[in-house]
């Protein structure tokens, strides 16, 4: 009986153990420390609640479960174009880790620099991040996974992922899927 309950514990114990992803990040020049800053701290809160660990600045030569490579396209001092908020790359219907981010067009969404954009900026990542985990580009109704944020959404004091992405995420995770790879960041 005692092996059993030690089993158990142990069991859970590694159940528990958080997925670490990588972040491989070139942030932009113009980008100033408390957008920065408030950026790795939402998109980490986010995927938190999910199990997932980020390590920001991924390096050569460390092992993660996952690696994400982040690239600000327009860079934050531009005005931004088109609609999109962030992208994931996707070949041959397969999500690749690479995800783009649409600064200037946050900004001009937000209205807002510093922590307020960083904060946008985090969520439109955790929403991109949940389409590479899950090698899905499904959405949801409400939460991180809706497929349009407003204003509102990205001002909001808090904004999570819904219920239903949750799952879909830890789901994925548990069975190794949203890329089956075991990574080690490249410079």
């Amino acid at each position: 009986m005692k092996l059993f309950i030690l089993m158990t514990i142990a069991a859970a114990a590694m159940a528990a153990e958080p997925v670490r992803v990588g972040m491989a990040v070139r942030y932009p020049v113009e980008m100033g420390e408390a957008t920065r800053v408030a950026f790795e701290q939402e998109t980490t809160a986010a995927m938190a609640e999910a199990g997932v660990e980020l390590v920001w600045g991924a390096r050569a030569g460390e092992a993660y479960d996952r690696v994400v490579v982040v690239r600000f396209k327009d860079g934050c001092a531009d005005q931004g174009r088109g609609r999109a908020l962030g992208l994931t790359h996707i070949s041959d219907g397969r999500v690749l880790p690479f995800v783009e981010m649409e600064c200037g067009r946050v900004r001009q969404v937000i209205g807002e620099d510093g922590e307020m954009l960083g904060r946008g900026l985090g969520r439109v990542a955790a929403h991109e991040i949940h389409h590479v985990l899950t090698s899905s580009g499904l959405h949801d109704a409400e939460g991180l996974t809706k497929a349009v944020f407003t204003r509102r959404d990205l001002w909001s004091r808090e904004m999570r992922f819904s219920t239903a992405a949750l799952e879909r995420m830890r789901a994925s995770l548990q069975q190794g899927g949203g890329g089956e790879q075991r990574a080690s960041a490249e410079e």
